[in-house]
């Protein structure tokens, strides 16, 4: 299948495999903006982290959480009522 995304700086899609339990992502293509030494460090946290993620879980109110091997995950939760987005944040 195909997953699509947002860093705080670029947009980005790849891949995905789902077997049984184990989910693993392919390649990423990114846009490559810019948004500063900080930001870009950041993102590039993330994107390495999602290169690593293995399963995942679905809380019930819609929160996902991809997880690592290591036991790093990423979160990302529904836009809220306001229109608000939620930025997945890497724990």
């Amino acid at each position: 299948g195909g997953f699509f995304g947002q860093t705080s700086c670029n947009r980005f899609h790849s891949s995905y495999r789902l077997t049984g339990e184990e989910l693993t992502f392919g390649p990423l293509a990114l846009t490559r903006r810019s948004c500063g030494d900080a930001i870009d460090a950041q993102e590039q946290r993330v994107v390495e982290l999602l290169q690593q993620i293995r399963y995942f879980t679905l809380d019930p109110d819609g929160t996902l959480h991809l997880h690592a091997a290591d036991g790093r995950r990423l979160t990302a939760r529904r836009a809220a009522e306001n229109g608000q987005v939620h930025r997945p944040d890497p724990q």
